[in-house]
């Protein structure tokens, strides 16, 4: 065999050898920020959830996760989430309610079996500064039980789709009605939160629904719990935003972000 033939096989070797051993891919959230940019009242959420996308999802799906609609049932779908395959809805909340926006798309979604998760994020507010403070995964795959207190889900969906109606055509019993599923789900962490709209305003009423206590929540049912991590008050968890109170009117407002 001649010296040029040894030196052109150890060359295609080492060739394939690179080839093989693929570098860890990198994410640059700052480009995935770019690509989904945000403005608006909800903004500092989304902002959070760019950082998180840039964690489940693999640089190959970026193109598509950028393309997705912000009113996509989940904010990152299970095809894309290459850590854990679940589905996975971000809120941010300042207070240990958080909110789920549309009560009956969360329960219709949550009586489903597919694989699903939440990424809550709480925050404190400094100035004009949101602050990341805790950030807490939860397994919702099959947590109808510890969640709404009940098993029977067909039930509870036929009560939040009459609660519904009512709300939105204005009947005035909707609070007798939402009274109602309250007592008759006392164990249930989530609770209906009836918003009347505004006929002046153009503005349609809309049955919201929240987790009324993430602490107690998790006390109760740690089994659900993911992970659970009080960020560093020095190296934090996340970035901290630039962002003001949201208010609407004169009025702060106090709620999470994208619904389930």
């Amino acid at each position: 065999m001649t010296k040029t033939s040894t030196t052109n096989k150890k060359a295609t070797s080492s060739a394939k050898k690179a080839t093989s051993r693929k570098a860890k891919p990198k994410i640059d959230k700052t480009d995935t920020a770019k690509k989904r940019a945000h403005t608006g009242v909800q903004a500092h959420g989304h902002e959070w959830e760019d950082d998180l996308i840039a964690v489940f999802v693999s640089p190959s799906n970026m193109d598509a996760m950028s393309n997705l609609s912000y009113t996509s049932v989940h904010d990152i779908p299970k095809e894309f989430n290459q850590l854990t395959g679940r589905n996975v809805s971000v809120k941010a909340a300042k207070t240990p309610r958080v909110d789920f926006g549309d009560a009956l798309r969360t329960v219709d979604n949550m009586s489903k079996n597919s694989p699903l998760e939440a990424v809550i994020i709480q925050y404190t507010q400094d100035g004009d500064q949101k602050i990341p403070s805790r950030v807490t995964r939860l397994d919702l795959t099959d947590s109808k039980s510890a969640l709404f207190g009940t098993d029977n889900m067909d039930e509870m969906k036929t009560d939040i789709q009459e609660l519904d109606r009512m709300v939105k055509t204005g009947d005035p019993q909707y609070k007798q009605k939402a009274a109602d599923i309250r007592s008759k789900y006392p164990h249930s962490h989530m609770k209906v939160a009836p918003k009347i709209g505004n006929i002046e305003k153009k503005r349609a009423g809309r049955l919201q629904i929240s987790l009324a206590n993430i602490d107690k929540l998790v006390k109760e049912h740690p089994h659900i719990v993911i992970d659970d991590e009080h960020c560093d008050p020095i190296k934090g968890c996340l970035r901290t935003l630039q962002s003001s109170i949201r208010t609407i009117g004169k009025k702060p407002v106090i709620e999470s972000d994208k619904e389930f």
